[in-house]
């Protein structure tokens, strides 16, 4: 059962290009799925900063900030 060396040679090149494809679709999958999510994210980011509510995106991340005005004085013209 053993003696037939072509069967045996052929047969692990089989099971080799099969796991091959399936190492192929899992490993597609994962980058698919990682792609998704970094696109979720940078979208949910840019929604903070794209000019929409950004007093809602300060507030949530617990930060408060105040438009002021300012005088520049200097110390020579006083």
């Amino acid at each position: 059962a053993g003696d037939d060396i072509d069967l045996i040679e052929n047969k692990t090149k089989e099971l080799s290009e099969a796991l091959y494809r399936i190492t192929e679709r899992i490993y597609g999958e994962a980058a698919a799925q990682a792609q998704q999510q970094q696109q979720a994210e940078s979208a949910q980011q840019a929604g903070g900063f794209g000019g929409g509510e950004t007093s809602d995106f300060n507030q949530s991340q617990g930060q408060d900030f105040y438009d002021a005005e300012f005088k520049n004085v200097d110390d020579n013209n006083k």
